[in-house]
């Protein structure tokens, strides 16, 4: 039996997006190279023949927006979340062959070097393939999808329910294709790995009249309280990881979180999310709850039919009297003096800012 010379090829994956402010976060892109490695031989018969993808993580920034926490010098990822990176290969020919596909968990030691080398092994036929990469968080020594079901990359979706930590639902997805069969790769292709999310940020500027109104209703003022957001009619919910496009959408999804409040405070941030995204752009439509903290969880104010835009890779911030709307009742909605920007020094696109 004859046998062809073909190249393993080492999946490289660079940080280089400029960053957006995320609090004290900073936010990213990345670069997934393909580069030639060893040899490996495989027969000309067609059958699929065992090889190793060496993923190659050059950080320039960290890949995830969930920051390490430092004990005694060593950088450790909180609740024992991993970043796990998964490399799925099917036939360009979309011949509706089998899909091969591995998972690689990074530790926290890991994570931390400037350049980080796994293999990745996929049984592979000498043809052409599209790669797809899918890199989010897990828990768990077997990997299993915690904040994204990932069975199947034509249509990834949120797991449920609704993880009110956004930042653990960080991920990015990317593509690239080969020719398995020729040589003219052995120099490696390169294709972005983007952020399939549009990121908001809600953000109170009225902290002293709400702290001052809490007092004289005979409650504390400075302390903690509880911010619900209600998403209004639909949110995307699913993405096609293969073409990058956002997929269905549904109802019902809400969030929440406690802030602290501090007398020494002017403004403070409400809420943030992040939502599955296209190029284009869209928007979406909340309610935003302020409540007492505990038992009985008396509604404080209450801002409804905010209505914020959004795009891929992009911040939107909303800033507004949000802590002083519609309090007394809990029934009213927000009047005015709402701000809304959307920052796109992240990518250099877009730099908006519109009011109502």
């Amino acid at each position: 039996m004859k046998k062809r010379l073909i190249h393993i090829y080492t999946l490289t994956i660079r940080l280089c997006a400029p960053a957006f402010t995320l609090s004290a976060l900073s936010a990213l892109g990345a670069m997934l190279v393909l580069l030639a490695g060893c040899i490996h031989q495989y027969p000309d018969d067609g059958q699929a023949a065992d090889v190793t993808l060496r993923v190659q993580l050059l950080p320039e920034r960290e890949l995830i927006l969930l920051p390490p926490i430092t004990k005694g010098g060593a950088a450790v990822l909180p609740e024992g979340c991993l970043p796990r990176v998964t490399v799925e290969a099917r036939p360009a020919d979309g011949s509706g062959a089998e899909v091969v596909r591995t998972v690689t968990a990074l530790s926290a030691e890991e994570w931390s070097q400037p350049l980080i080398t796994l293999p990745v092994p996929l049984k592979l036929k000498a043809v052409p393939y599209r790669f797809t990469v899918w890199a989010d968080y897990t828990r768990g020594a077997s990997l299993p999808d915690t904040y994204y079901n990932t069975e199947n990359f034509r249509s990834v979706s949120h797991t449920l329910p609704y993880e009110e930590d956004y930042l653990r639902r960080e991920a990015f997805f990317g593509n690239a294709s080969a020719d398995l069969a020729g040589e003219e790769w052995r120099d490696g292709i390169q294709i972005t790995v983007k952020r399939p999310l549009a990121h908001y940020r809600i953000v109170a500027t009225d902290v002293q009249e709400f702290l001052n109104k809490q007092q004289a209703n005979g409650r504390p003022g400075a302390g903690e309280y509880e911010v619900n957001i209600i998403y209004a009619y639909f949110l995307v919910t699913h993405l096609d990881a293969v073409t990058g496009q956002p997929l269905n959408s549904g109802a019902g999804f809400s969030y929440t979180r406690s802030i602290n409040l501090s007398e020494d405070m002017t403004e403070c941030e409400l809420a943030a999310d992040y939502i599955l995204a296209d190029e284009q752009g869209s928007g979406v439509t909340v309610t935003v709850e302020v409540r007492e903290k505990g038992v009985g969880k008396a509604v404080l104010s209450r801002s409804s039919g905010l209505e914020i835009p959004y795009r891929r890779g992009h911040t939107t911030t909303v800033t507004g009297r949000f802590l002083t709307a519609g309090s007394g009742g809990g029934g009213g909605s927000s009047s005015g003096g709402i701000d809304i920007g959307i920052d796109g020094d992240y990518d250099g696109e877009i730099n908006i800012d519109a009011r109502n």
